[in-house]
């Protein structure tokens, strides 16, 4: 039985028999984080955000936390005429901690004007008429580790916070003029 996670080791058990593990190679920063559902297909409808269940959780040391993000290759789309498209899948509310051991959910905006379909039936992002259809294959958004900083909290009075120096002080937005 385990009953440490080592500082640089990330422990994954499968959900779902059909999950993939996220991997990344030595180069890239990120894990790449793959959907898991039973279902031919998930439809996020313009403008809804919707959990994407990735039939995965997970261990590590509490010096690590993760952040869900988008995939680079998943801003800007091209078809086979060279028009871009926005693919339009913004990561939310991506944070995954280290003593979480619960499935791992991707929330998944959809800023487009039509659907978004991650289809199981499809080798490649296409748009449609009536959808942009996304591959089930395809990873459906990156897992960063970071690590988490080790900080001493202190309450103090709002004075002694005013007290201490401050080139911008309580200026809000815009204050700066820039």
């Amino acid at each position: 039985m385990i009953k440490e996670v080592k500082d640089n080791e990330i422990l994954f058990a499968k959900l779902k028999g059909s999950a993939i593990i996220p991997s990344k190679i030595d180069e890239n920063m990120a894990y790449d984080v793959y959907a898991c559902f039973e279902n031919d297909r998930m439809v996020i409808q313009p403008q809804e955000t919707k959990l994407i269940p990735t039939g995965i959780c997970s261990a590590f040391n509490k010096k690590w936390g993760v952040s869900l993000r988008e995939r680079g290759s998943n801003a800007i789309f091209k078809d086979s005429n060279g028009k871009e498209f926005s693919i339009g899948m913004k990561v939310s509310a991506g944070q995954i901690d280290s003593g979480y051991r619960g499935e791992w959910f991707i929330a998944i905006t959809n800023t487009n004007n039509m659907p978004i379909s991650i289809d199981k039936n499809v080798k490649k992002v296409t748009v449609t008429e009536d959808f942009i259809l996304y591959p089930y294959s395809k990873a459906a958004c990156q897992a960063k580790f970071e690590e988490v900083p080790v900080m001493d909290v202190k309450e103090i009075s709002l004075e002694e916070l005013k007290a201490i120096p401050s080139m911008r002080g309580d200026g809000k937005i815009g204050s700066s003029g820039k």
